[in-house]
């Protein structure tokens, strides 16, 4: 009974005991007396940053001279000027006056390469086509597609029809008395081949060919060739009355530069100038917009039609 009750009273105290503990013991450590205790500081509570507020600008465009009243030129003419230095502009501007620009260029030095009619009014009509080199620096050069001469010397033998007095035949010696070139003119209608320019050989150098498929489609074509035959330069037109549809330039030593751009018109106005390489790839489609007959603006798009550039009238 004893043994009992003392078990009894054991468990009554150790009961009581734990009532008395704490709910929760904190653990402390011990910090050293030569230790100072430091408190970290207090985070600063930022707030994100907000964006400025948004400032509606006024778009920009580009303005220069969209040549309204010429026809003869190409889109990307026109843009490729305007974009061009204003001495550049200058010089273009000269040469627009008085012969048609058939195709430009920007060329490596910030300058352009033109191809233009003669515009020192051949004496017997060849080609009339000349190349024109500007530079930047305003240095200038041309350069005609055949070199011959209109001189009458010993050395030259002409040959004219003695109604209209226009060349039939010329041939060029040099001074050892050898054939150093003969040119031939064909003004029948019957013939395709209105110019021929042969070397001593008899090789046929450069052709102009004058093709009219109606009363209104005409096609001209100036080719010239090597040595062994092949084309060298292709420029060639296509006109539907007196607009250029279709202008191309082939060009075997640069065939980088060869091009072929088709024009669309509507109503006589040019709305639409597509620039292909010499494979027929697109490189880049001009869109023209007129306001009382007048040429108001161009829009440039890439190859995906994605609009570059902008140009209005100034």
């Amino acid at each position: 009974m004893k043994k009992l009750l003392t078990i009894c009273s054991i468990c009554v105290f150790l009961v009581s005991g734990c009532s008395l503990l704490p709910e929760k013991e904190e653990k402390q450590t011990a910090v050293p007396a030569n230790v100072q205790k430091t408190e970290a500081p207090p985070v600063k509570q930022t707030s994100a940053p907000q964006a400025p507020p948004a400032v509606q600008q006024e778009e920009i465009h580009k303005k220069a001279d969209l040549y309204p009243e010429n026809n003869e030129l190409a889109l990307s003419t026109i843009v490729k000027v305007a974009n061009s230095d204003g001495k550049i502009r200058a010089k273009f501007n000269k040469y627009n006056e008085k012969a048609t620009i058939y195709y430009l260029n920007n060329n490596n030095n910030g300058g352009i390469f033109m191809i233009i009619s003669d515009s020192d009014e051949e004496t017997y009509k060849r080609h009339g086509i000349d190349f024109v080199e500007i530079q930047k620096n305003g240095e200038e050069k041309i350069t005609p597609l055949v070199n011959t001469s209109d001189e009458n010397s010993e050395n030259d033998v002409w040959e004219f029809d003695e109604e209209t007095t226009l060349p039939l035949r010329h041939v060029n010696y040099d001074s050892e008395g050898e054939i150093s070139y003969a040119e031939f003119w064909n003004y029948s209608p019957d013939s395709q081949v209105k110019y021929e320019l042969k070397n001593g050989e008899g090789k046929t150098i450069s052709l102009r060919k004058e093709i009219q498929d109606n009363e209104s489609n005409l096609r001209i074509e100036h080719l010239v060739y090597d040595g062994d035959g092949n084309t060298k330069l292709n420029i060639s037109a296509n006109y539907e009355g007196p607009d250029i549809t279709r202008l191309t330039y082939y060009n075997a030593e640069h065939p980088d530069e060869s091009v072929i751009i088709v024009s669309q018109f509507e109503n006589g106005e040019k709305i639409k100038e597509t620039v292909y390489s010499s494979d027929y790839r697109v490189k880049n489609v001009y869109q023209a917009f007129y306001q009382d007959g007048k040429r108001v603006k161009i829009k440039i798009f890439d190859n995906e039609n994605r609009e570059l550039e902008e140009i209005l009238s100034n």
